[in-house]
């Protein structure tokens, strides 16, 4: 009975985790930032693509939105996720949409560590949406790696 039990907690967990699996939670120093795919009901469309910058004080952003194609939010989210760890940030796929616990901010660092190398700047082309998406361009002129995503794409087939 035991073992049973144990196979049943090890497979509804593994099927949460991929159900929750669009949402991502990345660190760099002190700075948090999360990815979130969101959808205004259980289906996966439309969907939008949020970034939150949570301790840098700024209001989040809606990067992508789709009407009709349910792996367009996944492929941007998923992408910008693999920029941001291309730019040395540690990303985690987290388990709700917005997670509030305190354990997702970085910890106080009391070591005498030299000071982390500054972010690596931006060598790729901007964000580019597909032929079959619609840009509209944001006006955000902030230097730094993660805002190469200033422009909002929402698909439209």
């Amino acid at each position: 009975m035991n073992k049973q039990n144990l196979l049943l907690a090890s497979v509804l967990l593994s099927l949460s985790s991929g159900t929750f699996a669009n949402s991502w939670s990345c660190r760099h120093d002190n700075n948090v930032r999360e990815i979130h795919i969101e959808t205004p009901t259980s289906a996966a469309v439309p969907c939008s693509v949020v970034y939150r910058k949570l301790t840098e004080g700024v209001e989040d952003r809606v990067l992508w939105t789709a009407e009709n194609d349910a792996s367009y939010c996944q492929e941007k989210a998923q992408g910008l996720v693999d920029k941001q760890a291309g730019w040395g940030w540690t990303c985690v796929e987290t388990l709700s949409e917005h997670n509030t616990d305190d354990s997702t901010l970085p910890s106080e660092s009391t070591t005498d560590e030299a000071p982390a190398e500054p972010e690596a700047p931006v060598t790729s082309d901007p964000v580019t949406s597909d032929p079959a998406t619609s840009s509209t361009e944001q006006t955000d002129t902030a230097s730094e790696p993660a805002d190469e995503t200033a422009s909002t794409s929402t698909e439209t087939h």
